[in-house]
């Protein structure tokens, strides 16, 4: 009845499995890393093939700024020459206008304002907060009348005081709505 109770187990089946098993583990994980190489490979090849897509547009964009061969350089030099042209255009946007002719108003009334002045002017210039006003009056009696008359304007918090009559004046116009 018990024939093969007390035989000799076989570890020849056990072994081929645990092989079989063996090498089908190896051919997964060799499999995996092969897919994650390939596609590390295709992402690094796209990523370029983007850097460089994204430099020829800002060179396209901007001609100035060729032969930068960094994606970063060429973002940093493109952003301070858009800040450039931001702030070329922000001279004829509306608020600059009315800003400027507000300026020349106020500049013009306070003249007018002040009684027997012999004013000549030359230029006015109007940029970053400052007006600057290259004129020229008869005497010094004059060039003080309109200095006064200047500092009495709300739209002009300081005006630089002047020594001759042939003077560049710079006034710092206000920089608030308050101020106004």
């Amino acid at each position: 009845m018990r024939q093969k109770e007390f035989s000799p187990p076989q570890y020849g089946l056990l072994l081929k499995q645990l092989m079989v098993c063996a090498v089908l583990i190896c051919g997964l994980f060799g499999s995996l890393i092969f897919q994650y190489v390939t596609q590390t490979r295709k992402l690094k090849k796209e990523i370029e093939l983007s850097k460089k897509e994204a430099i020829s547009a800002i060179e396209n964009a901007f001609p100035d700024l060729k032969g930068k061969r960094k994606l970063s350089d060429a973002i940093e030099a493109a952003q301070e020459e858009i800040e450039k042209e931001q702030k070329t255009w922000f001279a004829y946007s509306n608020k600059s206008r009315a800003l400027f002719l507000q300026c020349l108003l106020e500049l013009t009334s306070r003249i007018h304002g002040a009684k027997n002045i012999n004013f000549a002017l030359e230029q006015i210039t109007i940029g970053d907060g400052i007006l600057t006003l290259k004129a020229s009056v008869k005497d010094t009696n004059q060039l003080k009348t309109l200095e006064n008359e200047l500092n009495q304007s709300k739209l002009f918090s300081y005006v630089e005081p002047q020594e001759h009559e042939q003077f560049t004046m710079k006034i710092v116009l206000a920089t608030t709505i308050e101020e106004l």
